[in-house]
């Protein structure tokens, strides 16, 4: 790929972009049609997640498995902290 093309694909990606936000916030039908699908699926998303990582946490009182079993440490929590911040109770 040469440098121009890639240029003028950005150009065009966010001339792109700007006309979707501006639909969307504007335009109710466009809203309703395209938007409101993709932030229901996000929300869904995130509070699926939000459930997992408290059940996570919930389980840390169980003793842990031995290494090598697939589990991540995170021996200072900093995942959870970062969870807790972008998902309030």
């Amino acid at each position: 790929m040469s440098v121009p093309l890639v240029r003028v694909s950005l150009i065009l990606a966010s001339f792109c972009a700007l006309s979707f936000a501006a639909s969307a916030s504007t335009d109710k039908g466009y809203r309703e049609a395209f938007l409101e699908p993709i932030l229901h699926e996000a929300r869904v998303n995130l509070a699926a997640r939000h459930a997992y990582v408290r059940s996570l946490a919930a389980s840390e009182s169980v003793p842990a498995r031995e290494a090598g079993e697939g589990d991540v440490d995170d021996t200072d929590g900093e995942a959870d902290r970062r969870d807790r911040d972008v998902i309030p109770d």
